[in-house]
């Protein structure tokens, strides 16, 4: 079966940053799909005060994916009340989805922090692919990965990809700021936001029910 790629994180929010590295990782991976994975409980994040509700997370990546017949927006981590690590969700794949190969997308800053049972995951699918992000290099990952004796490194790969220089931090202060950022996002997502008064400074009000 063709390879799925998936990029789990906060999407907080998406914007088209992630869009566009998604693509690009899909045609050059030869990729069948990306699966859009946000997280319910995301673990080691400092910012949850800023964080928009799991459901408008959601909501918004399903508008943002929503015209790519290659994208599709996956919940299955927003049933767990419990903080989500990458391992259980892609156990969880492999399971429900015999045969298919998995190659997990994410960002070298990310891959810098902790890794709930890495090795494990590591072993769990095809190939682990590092997206070059500015301010992280090459070196800081090899330096990182020498020290954690990882018996499936080799998985671990590293693809430079020009990026949009988005980020979602960046989109959370503007609209605090009440600042632009209509072209940063699609523009359903766009709209989500300013319907529900996401990321205002008194705070978001959410589309889940009371």
């Amino acid at each position: 079966m063709p390879g799925v790629g998936l990029m789990g994180g906060t999407f907080n929010p998406i914007h088209l940053g992630h869009l566009y590295v998604a693509e690009e990782a899909r045609v050059r991976l030869a990729l069948d799909r990306v699966d859009f994975i946000p997280n319910q409980v995301p673990p080691h994040r400092q910012d949850v005060q800023e964080m928009a509700p799991a459901r408008d997370r959601y909501a918004m990546v399903c508008m943002a994916v929503s015209g790519n017949p290659r994208f599709t927006c996956s919940p299955i981590e927003l049933d767990r009340p419990e903080v989500s690590y990458t391992f259980d969700t892609v156990s969880a794949l492999r399971r429900e989805q015999p045969g298919r190969t998995f190659t997990f997308l994410a960002g070298a800053d990310s891959l810098l922090g902790d890794w709930h049972r890495l090795d494990d995951l590591l072993g769990l699918l095809d190939s682990f692919v590092v997206l070059a992000r500015p301010g992280s290099t090459r070196q800081d990952l090899e330096a990182r990965l020498d020290g954690l004796g990882l018996s499936n490194r080799g998985k671990v790969r590293w693809l430079e990809i020009p990026g949009l220089q988005i980020s979602a931090t960046d989109i959370r202060a503007r609209i605090r700021a009440g600042q632009a950022f209509r072209y940063l996002v699609s523009e359903p997502v766009y709209n989500h936001i300013r319907k529900m008064g996401l990321y205002l400074p008194l705070g978001p009000r959410s589309s889940e029910p009371a």
